[in-house]
């Protein structure tokens, strides 16, 4: 029976066999003669490009194994090593550049970064040191075990060996190699686990274990023993080497480059393995759930903060992206015609692209650098996988410019070298505080900085109200936590008591947002007062950080709001809402609907939650918010959030799925997802 990949996306037969064409035109390889494989396609995707498939390679054998793949940064070069004691160097679009037949049972292989030579492990103890366009030519080195781990260092000057005799009570031993397969150092271990080389120090990380304890060690590229940590199982460790994960017992730990605990989580199962993002931003945990055997993946960031969490099928694969925004999951193990499913999600949990491939994977590597997935499955077919379009399909250019006329969704994005601070000013009635996220590029003080664009006021078309008078001279400092905030006599001199609790509440929320203040003073011209302005507001004592949600028996609500055509989310402290779980979270949704109902007219039917994922079921009133406008789509984005983040703020979930009766409402057109993941840091109100 033919095996086939199951196609995600309907209408497009014509389109399919194009693809087809196009792929199988100009590249050097020879095809199974049972397999036939449709080519996978990313849906959701428009004007043809949907394809995912850069190239297609199969190996001249029908079920060979694949027992090593390895890819450049940049993704130009792939090497893919088989248990036929082939190896194969193939280009970006699956072209063969060459073959080789080794000796011995192939182990290892690994490419250099970029792309400079290969370096090839052998059962039979070899090392081989290939230069691209050199396959006939290669620098053979012999050992006297087999080898079990292989690794190049970043600088492609090192190449880290892990030999593991056959002989159960022989000592293991870990090799530093230079590139012309100098040994620079040995050590003996008795039983080795994994070892990485990274970092542009070449700092080797190793772990390992001894009469059934585990370790993990720290060795400059010199030998040198920096530090031991005992009783640490798995290990991931960022492209620069600065911070590392490992497990404890339930624990998940980060350490410093200097082997320092800096962060723990705490962990429900069994952990299978822990995996890190290069840039070290983000890192996941897979874990098995002792009783009912289920496989979760856990997903943090890197201040060991809980983003998500999913469960996946058992034996599942899975990469990160090296920023971490990108989570490539692979399980063909609940799949029929043995087809495998490779699924992506983002950094916030979100499944943005899904496809299906025939075939058993068995290895999968991905492009540092580059959009590349490289996927080698069990009959010998090894696809190259197009991901760059996989970053974001919810909204293309057109519906998110009319989705920002009315509400800018919650980001959870911190552009690199600029700053976020929360700014507050009126809303068109001067009713209520409205916080908006305004971006700058990063200041020497970010006190001063948020004072000053305080001052400044609202952007234009925003219909929010200033609180402070424009040109306003206002000086800021700070010692030992305590901010003092220095007015000056022409604020003083003003009247009404709106307009000058607005100035000093605008200030207190705006300063508060910072972690290290503690306390803020008011001055007027450099001399504490009792009050403040003709009405007299009291200054005279000091005032604690407003932050909202933070005393004792209150809880963190976020509210959606308008100011005239324009929609926000504004956060309020309640007390008195009690109870857990989903109790809990359908006494906040009841609230949040209440208080925002000239919004909103909808009745909630439910809440359940499943695999820690929050279902909030509404009746048949939810399809009232389903118009087909761009103000529609953004209430309806504007509740979303408001949900969302009122839930992660009050209970342990950070994934929630809307439903009407059960069943995901229709999405017209510029309508975001009804479900969404979110995290912290996050941002209201993002000024565009």
């Amino acid at each position: 029976m033919r095996k086939k990949i199951v196609l995600r996306l309907i209408g497009i037969t014509l389109l399919l066999v194009l693809a087809l064409l196009l792929s199988s035109c100009g590249m050097q390889q020879t095809a199974t003669s049972d397999i036939k494989p449709i080519e996978p396609v990313v849906p959701g995707l428009e004007n043809g490009d949907a394809y995912a498939v850069k190239g297609r390679f199969s190996v001249r054998r029908n079920n060979v194994q694949i027992l090593a793949l390895s890819v450049t940064t940049d993704g130009s070069l792939a090497v893919v090593g088989t248990s036929s004691r082939s190896l194969y160097l193939l280009g970006e679009d699956g072209g063969l550049i060459w073959e080789k037949t080794l000796t011995s049972d192939l182990s290892q292989a690994a490419l250099d970064p970029e792309g400079r030579y290969l370096a090839i492990g052998t059962v039979g103890g070899e090392v081989l040191v290939v230069k691209p366009n050199q396959p006939q030519s290669a620098e053979q080195h012999y050992f006297d075990a087999p080898v079990g781990i292989l690794a190049i260092s970043l600088d492609g000057e090192r190449i880290l060996v892990g030999l593991m005799p056959e002989d159960q009570l022989a000592d293991d031993a870990l090799l530093l190699l230079d590139r012309q397969g100098n040994i620079l150092w040995r050590k003996n271990f008795p039983e080795l686990l994994d070892a990485k080389i990274v970092g542009n120090d070449n700092r080797i990380f190793v772990n390992w274990q001894e009469s059934g304890e585990s370790a993990i060690s720290a060795y400059s590229a010199q030998g040198e023993n920096l530090w031991d940590l005992r009783q640490r199982e798995h290990m991931a460790i960022d492209g620069s080497g600065k911070t590392m994960v490992s497990v404890q017992g339930n624990e998940v730990r980060r350490y410093s480059q200097a082997g320092t605990a800096i962060g723990s989580s705490s962990i429900i199962g069994k952990v299978n393995q822990v995996i890190m993002a290069e840039t070290g931003s983000f890192f996941g945990v897979l874990a098995t759930d002792e009783a009912t055997l289920n496989q979760d993946l856990l997903y943090f960031d890197s201040d060991s903060n809980k983003l998500w969490s999913k469960r996946l099928p058992n034996g599942s694969d899975v990469l990160l992206s090296a920023d971490g925004l990108r989570i490539i999951v692979a399980s063909w193990r609940q799949y029929r015609d043995d087809a495998t499913q490779v699924v992506i999600y983002n950094q916030l949990g979100q499944q943005i692209s899904l496809l299906d491939v025939a075939g058993r994977a068995q290895k999968m590597a991905l492009a540092d650098r580059g959009d590349t997935l490289v996927l080698g499955l069990e009959e010998g077919s090894i696809y190259f996988l197009n991901i760059a379009e996989a970053k974001n399909t919810q909204l293309n250019e057109t519906g998110r410019r009319g989705l920002l006329q009315y509400y800018t969704p919650v980001s959870f994005e911190i552009p690199a070298g600029e700053s976020m601070f929360t700014l507050f000013f009126y809303d068109n009635k001067t009713e209520n505080m409205i916080p908006v996220t305004r971006r700058i590029k990063r200041p020497q003080s970010v006190l001063r900085a948020s004072i000053e664009e305080l001052v400044k006021g609202p952007l234009q078309g925003s219909y929010l109200n200033r609180t402070i008078p424009k040109n306003t001279e206002i000086q800021a400092s700070q010692s030992n936590g305590i901010v003092q905030l220095n007015l000056p006599d022409s604020l003083d001199e003003l009247s009404g008591s709106t307009f000058l609790s607005g100035i000093l509440d605008s200030l207190l929320l705006t300063v508060s947002q910072f972690p290290t203040v503690r306390q803020i003073e008011f001055t007027v011209n450099g001399e504490r007062r009792a009050t403040f302005g003709q009405e007299g507001l009291n200054i005279g004592e000091s005032f604690t950080p407003t932050r909202f949600g933070h005393r004792p028996g209150e809880r963190l609500i976020f509210l959606p709001s308008r100011s005239e055509s324009r929609y926000y989310l504004r956060p309020e402290s309640v007390s008195g809402i009690t109870s857990q779980d989903e109790a809990l979270i359908e006494n906040l949704v009841r609230y949040i609907l209440t208080q925002s109902s000239q919004l909103y007219s909808l009745n909630l039917a439910a809440v359940r939650i499943e695999n820690e994922i929050v279902y909030l079921d509404f009746t048949d009133s939810f399809h009232n918010l389903l118009a087909d406008n761009m103000a529609a789509a953004a209430r309806a984005a504007l509740l979303r959030d408001a949900l969302a983040l009122t839930i992660l703020e009050n209970a342990p979930y950070a994934n929630i799925n809307i439903t009407v009766n059960g069943t995901p409402p229709v999405q017209p057109e510029h309508f975001l997802p009804w479900e969404i993941t979110v995290s912290r840091p996050y941002f209201l109100n993002l000024e565009e």
